[in-house]
């Protein structure tokens, strides 16, 4: 089975729980003008499946949590925004970005890769104090 979900509004993930999108070929696009927020340390996984995506053209946000939020479907930031206010966001699967911007708070910390080989190309922008890895 194959689909998407397409967000131009505001999704919200309150807690620690994990978003999966494990089913062969799904994808989650969150278009321009939307906002995908992590408000706490949930995660995002595909878990097993093949052709999966999270494709970012809005905003992804981690606005608050202190602890580890993990990406570990392919991401790919299509010309969309990063912003990661609190605690740790992780990228870790494979993904790119095309001319996306990264914005991280002091005392926040990005992992663009979780170990993982991603292609990241874009404008970077980040306050003092900040940490991406």
């Amino acid at each position: 089975m194959a689909g998407g979900f397409y967000n131009s509004g505001l999704v919200r993930q309150t807690n620690a729980a994990t978003l999966d999108i494990g089913v062969n070929y799904a994808h989650f696009e969150n278009q321009a003008g939307g906002t995908y927020d992590l408000e706490g340390d949930g995660s995002i996984m595909n878990a097993p499946a093949y052709y999966t995506s999270f494709n970012n053209y809005g905003l992804l946000r981690k606005s608050a949590g202190s602890g580890t939020s993990t990406i570990s479907a392919p991401l790919n930031n299509l010309n969309g925004s990063i912003e990661v206010d609190s605690g740790t966001l992780s990228l870790a699967d494979s993904g790119s970005s095309s001319n996306g911007t990264f914005t991280v708070a002091a005392g926040a910390v990005l992992d663009l890769t979780g170990g993982s080989s991603s292609t990241w190309a874009g404008q970077v922008t980040a306050v003092a104090q900040a940490s991406c890895r």
